[in-house]
């Protein structure tokens, strides 16, 4: 995601990516140690699918706003200034409008059709969650969240 459009737009002072690994195991508790490589791991009886090794990477882009959590919200709430964040090109937006649960955002990056569903909208908790449809079966479930902070600043995260 990029928020170098968001600067011009809402006045971007600064950000950071943080990057968790979440534990990698098998459902029998062994290798909860997310430090633990996969190959000390026992490896699967076949056939039983609770022990297959789950593993999932969370990245959370955070980034304060020299604006109120009004005018932010208001910007982050209307997909049609996605282009405007995101690296991708927004294709359309259907139905129109506001964020709404049900919309869809059909959207293209790197020559790949993606789908973004708004699964629903808290304006008074300033939150949007998504699913956003990947190629190759890869599926994000996503959270637009915006927390207000002193000095008319805001806070955006998105992950």
């Amino acid at each position: 995601m990029s928020w170098n459009a968001a600067n011009s737009a809402l006045n971007l002072t600064g950000g950071f990516t943080a990057l968790t690994l979440y534990d990698a195991h098998y459902g029998s508790g062994r290798c909860r140690n997310r430090f633990v490589p996969l190959d000390r791991c026992q490896p699967p009886v076949e056939g039983d699918f609770s022990r297959i090794p789950v593993m999932s990477i969370s990245t959370c882009p955070i980034a304060t706003i020299n604006a109120p959590i009004e005018r932010v919200w208001e910007f982050l709430a209307e997909p049609a200034n996605y282009d405007l964040w995101w690296a991708a090109k927004t294709r359309s937006i259907v139905p129109e409008g506001r964020a709404q649960a049900g919309q869809r955002v059909h959207a293209k990056a790197g020559g790949f059709n993606i789908l973004l569903t708004v699964d629903a909208v808290d304006k008074s908790k300033h939150k949007i969650d998504f699913t956003t449809k990947f190629p190759f079966g890869i599926t994000g479930f996503n959270h637009l969240t915006c927390a207000a902070l002193h000095n008319s600043r805001t806070q955006v995260s998105f992950g």
